[in-house]
């Protein structure tokens, strides 16, 4: 007599994808934009507004994507800071914070996951 067995293993992963995005006026030694990604809490990509580029930070990520991926992800960026600097612009018109000798660095950070 023959006897089968069928097992059967699920295994559920969760993962956290979190990019922090910051958007800075008035600090020379800081870039305008600036957009960390995070996976687990692992950098795997960076993008800074000096650079004009997002530069992968991991070798999973450069390894699977092609350059359409690097292409629209700088674009995404690119527009991603005109939005941040105007924001910034709104937000230091609001707060009386457009002009000065106390003016020094403002910044707005935002977080998605």
């Amino acid at each position: 007599m023959w006897a089968i067995h069928l097992v059967f293993c699920f295994v559920s992963v969760t993962h956290s994808m979190t990019y922090i995005i910051t958007g800075v006026s008035g600090l020379d030694e800081f870039p305008e934009h600036n957009e960390v990604g995070l996976v687990n809490g692992q950098e795997f990509v960076h993008y800074d507004s000096d650079l004009k580029k997002i530069i992968p930070k991991s070798a999973w990520i450069e390894k699977n994507m092609d350059a359409d991926y690097w292409d629209r992800e700088t674009q995404r960026n690119i527009n991603n800071q005109q939005v941040f600097q105007a924001n910034i612009a709104t937000a230091m018109q609001r707060f009386n914070q457009t002009g000065g000798e106390s003016e020094n660095g403002k910044c707005l950070i935002h977080t998605r996951s």
